[in-house]
């Protein structure tokens, strides 16, 4: 049975120049192992590249690192240095500022003491000023005008220990502008306008300049004792009035009675721009009887003249002044004593 002969070799089995299964296995190992090698020395080299590009870099790291920790250094140094500058300038504007808050305040404060007493000061000159004005020279404007600016003294001084001090003021002022309601300007441009036009107005009948008579010539032979009767007769005037008993103007004085009413008439109006009522009164009067004792009263120009007059002596203008001291008083003793009493 040739199956089974272990001898028995295929055809061609051991032919010449066919290698054999050890030589191949023997030559595969020897390429395995020499890339095994090539790739254990390609790897050595790597490491080696790596190693090294690792450790300069690390080095290059590690110079930045420590170059850039520096700079922060620095630069933290250098804003410490700057807050702690910037720190104690603070501190020193604070300090101005409050040494110049409190300058302010002092300043302020002296300033609003000078100014209270420089308020309180003029209001009281002023309250001064009015009791003059009205009880010296009877200008009832001009007292008016200082009650009021003496007011608002008071108010811009808002000072509550004053108040009854201003409610006396209000008191006062009303009461002079009660008195100062009559056309003042108005009524001395009549007075004017009628003392321009007086010799416009006639005299009364018989008042008037008389022309003497002449004397009748003396008899060409007399007594001594005759000569001086003659003499004596020609002296004595005698006029037939009406009998009203009213005094005469003497002949040719009729311009010294026009001029003296014309003088009076002025001063009238004189006194009433002056807010010198006493004065006015006087005076206006004066006029009044003197153009009722001279002139005639039936002709429509004297008696218009004669109605002005009377309306203006009784204009509630020249009535009796109030008393506007007790402002004054009050605020004397306010200040003296510091309250209200």
């Amino acid at each position: 049975m040739t199956d089974n002969n272990p001898d028995v070799r295929t055809p061609g089995a051991n032919a010449p120049g066919t290698p054999t299964a050890p030589a191949v296995r023997r030559r595969t190992g020897s390429v395995a192992g020499g890339l095994a090698l090539i790739l254990a020395v390609v790897a050595l080299l790597s490491s080696a590249y790596l190693g090294y590009t690792l450790i300069t870099r690390r080095g290059l790291y590690s110079a930045s690192v420590s170059s850039g920790l520096e700079h922060l250094a620095e630069q933290e140094a250098q804003t410490t240095q700057l807050v702690t500058a910037l720190t104690q300038q603070v501190g020193t504007l604070r300090k101005n500022q409050n040494t110049q808050q409190a300058e302010l305040a002092r300043i302020s404060s002296e300033f609003g003491k000078g100014r209270h007493e420089w308020l309180l000061a003029e209001a009281e000159q002023l309250l001064v000023i009015a009791n003059h004005r009205l009880q010296l020279s009877h200008n009832v404007a001009l007292a008016l005008a200082a009650l009021r600016a003496a007011d608002q003294d008071l108010r811009q001084l808002a000072d509550p220990r004053y108040l009854p001090v201003r409610r006396l003021l209000a008191d006062e002022i009303g009461r002079l502008a009660a008195l100062g309601r009559a056309d003042v300007s108005g009524m001395a441009l009549r007075l004017g306008d009628i003392a321009r036009h007086i010799n416009s107005l006639p005299l009364a009948a018989g008042r008037g300049a008389v022309a003497a008579r002449p004397a009748a010539a003396p008899p060409a032979r007399t007594s001594q004792f005759g000569s001086m009767w003659h003499d004596f007769l020609g002296l004595v005037s005698i006029r037939h009035t009406s009998g009203s008993g009213v005094p005469l103007v003497p002949p040719g004085d009729d311009y010294f009675l026009r001029q003296n009413l014309r003088l009076m008439l002025y001063g009238a109006q004189a006194a009433l721009l002056q807010g010198d009522s006493p004065v006015f009164i006087d005076d206006l009067t004066t006029a009044h009887r003197w153009i009722a004792d001279y002139y005639d009263s039936s002709a429509a120009p004297v008696q218009a003249v004669q109605d002005e007059l009377g309306r203006m002596l009784k204009s509630p203008l020249h009535g009796r002044l109030p008393d506007i001291s007790g402002s004054l008083e009050l605020m004397r003793q306010i200040r003296r004593t510091g309250a209200y009493r």
